[in-house]
């Protein structure tokens, strides 16, 4: 298995020894193939989510779980503080 490095640079050797357009057509496959195996997006959902974000609306589920835990935690140290005042 090669690694990135040496793909690049096996890349790049090819135009070395090559010129005009017949160097960049192996380098262009490699490229189409590499986009070909990447996963759909849905621009709409990315979009929306930018969106939010920069409006500061975009709430992930790992937020909440962190806003949940800071509410939790806080209400825990209140009514640990209402039982030593013997509030509770």
């Amino acid at each position: 298995m090669m690694t990135r490095v040496a793909k690049l640079s096996s890349l790049s050797g090819a135009t070395e020894r090559r010129s005009g357009k017949e160097s960049l057509e192996p380098i262009l496959e490699h490229w189409k193939q590499r986009l070909l195996e990447l996963p759909a997006v849905r621009v709409d959902k990315v979009r929306s989510v930018r969106e939010a974000i920069g409006r500061g609306t975009y709430e992930s589920e790992r937020a909440l779980e962190c806003i949940l835990q800071e509410l939790s935690n806080e209400l825990g140290v209140f009514c640990l503080e209402d039982s030593k005042n013997g509030s509770v």
